[in-house]
């Protein structure tokens, strides 16, 4: 929709559009509640560490939390577990007012993007300033009428395509940390069942030596009668 509107009207005056110096990024930093679930928290918090000059930090998740605070981040936080989108929704509101206050200049977002039950990507994404899709309409152009015009709908949708996103890669990240979790718990299991099979096989290697070595003792001492 905003690839079509876009390619309608003029955009020359939306806000979300304009280029600045990226000198107060927000970072959206998105992690998991609990632990045991591979490299998933330890590969996204890496890559978060490599942001610079980060102004605000809103946090989802426990492990997030925990690392952003004990390093002096200004914090905003929640937990990862059913998050709604009228949350995401409040807390981006606070954020769209900084950036019209010039507080804020840009909105990133660090999480870890889902591409299949074993492969799951830490990502960083710039959300703003936002760029406009390519259309995927193959439709004949036709001549529009907007009402408001089509700068004014965009100024209005722009934000709201923000939080949907970032509500995307929050349940992205979900599906990643529960793929990376069954993966840890299948990669312990298999671990263990090793280790059992190896001390198994020892226990009946020195059973077995402690069986011979008294068999011996026995003959050795009826011999020698």
């Amino acid at each position: 929709m905003v690839a079509d509107i876009a390619s309608r009207s003029t955009v020359d005056d939306v806000f979300w559009l304009n280029e600045r110096e990226d000198t107060h990024p927000c970072v959206i930093l998105i992690t998991s509640d609990l632990g045991l679930c591979g490299g998933y928290n330890s590969n996204t918090l890496k890559l978060f560490k490599q942001l610079k000059s980060v102004k605000k930090t809103i946090v989802i998740g426990q492990k997030g939390i925990q690392f952003t605070s004990s390093r002096g981040y200004d914090i905003t936080s929640m937990s990862s577990e059913g998050v709604t989108t009228a949350q995401i929704n409040d807390v981006m509101r606070d954020v769209y007012d900084q950036i019209q206050r010039g507080e804020l200049t840009s909105i990133h977002v660090v999480y870890s993007e889902f591409v299949n039950s074993v492969t799951f990507e830490p990502k960083e994404v710039k959300l703003y300033p936002f760029s406009i899709p390519q259309a995927t309409s193959t439709a004949m152009m036709v001549e529009t009428l907007f009402e408001p015009s089509g700068s004014e709908i965009l100024n209005q949708l722009i934000p709201m395509t923000i939080s949907a996103s970032i509500y995307r890669m929050y349940l992205s990240s979900k599906a990643s940390e529960q793929a990376s979790r069954r993966l840890a718990m299948e990669n312990a299991t298999d671990n263990a069942e090793d280790i059992i099979e190896n001390l198994t096989l020892k226990f009946n290697q020195s059973r077995q030596a402690a069986i011979t070595q008294e068999i011996s003792e026995i003959v050795a001492g009826a011999d020698a009668l």
